[in-house]
């Protein structure tokens, strides 16, 4: 917590002028109470439990990731990379302002037609919602070539369904250098579609947005990785 914030300025005059025996269990009861209102208001999960929506306190929008792994992609630069999004939302206006191109592939009909509402530059937006794992897969392949997309930098699967089945397919598309984003990893067997791909990992686990219990956000990537390389 910053110095000088209003919880100091409320505590000074409690150390100055009460006894350590006293102001100490005084102070430990403010940390305790303060603590996760100040995490909240600070991290934006008060605003998104409101606003039912990934925001940060600025009402930005955030990934709806977990803090830690938003925390960490927030210090990388994406400039020039290519994204693929198996599921868009929020995440794909956060990613729009960071990176060259981003592809998102969007199951639900409401988003997709929000994402096409905003009408980003950089971002391009498909509608995929087939009742079936494997004709959703080979659509979205399908689709990708029919555009012309064959490798990305960045690919996250954070869809409403088959996202198990999708990290097969993640593996076929990410490029040597890239990084696959798996959120609530906690809940599906992503490590089944990567295995044997040389592929390490690393989870992030926390709070998300708006979401009362903890997850985990998990990034694959490969020794050539840029993301990881400091």
């Amino acid at each position: 917590m910053p110095k000088n914030t209003l919880f100091h300025k409320i505590f000074f005059p409690i150390k100055t002028y009460l006894p350590a025996w006293l102001s100490r269990p005084i102070r430990n009861l403010f940390t305790a109470v303060l603590t996760p209102h100040w995490f909240s208001i600070q991290s934006g999960h008060f605003r998104s439990s409101f606003k039912a929506l990934s925001v940060s306190k600025e009402g930005k929008p955030l990934p709806w990731y977990t803090y830690p792994c938003i925390d960490f992609l927030s210090t990388c630069s994406f400039q020039g990379k290519l994204i693929l999004e198996f599921g868009g939302g929020q995440s794909t206006y956060w990613w729009a302002a960071r990176a060259k191109q981003v592809v998102t592939i969007e199951s639900e009909r409401d988003w997709y037609l929000k994402i096409k509402s905003k009408a980003l530059e950089n971002v391009s937006a498909f509608l995929v919602n087939e009742s079936d794992a494997s004709q959703y897969l080979k659509k979205a392949s399908e689709l990708l070539n029919e555009k012309g997309f064959s490798k990305f930098d960045i690919i996250i699967i954070d869809s409403m369904f088959y996202r198990e089945e999708l990290a097969y397919l993640a593996a076929e598309l990410v490029s040597e250098n890239g990084v696959i984003i798996c959120d609530n990893s906690g809940h599906f067997d992503f490590e089944r579609g990567l295995k044997n791909r040389d592929l390490k990992k690393v989870d992030f686990f926390g709070h998300a947005p708006g979401v009362m219990l903890p997850d985990c956000t998990s990034i694959f990537f490969y020794d050539t990785s840029s993301l990881f390389k400091f």
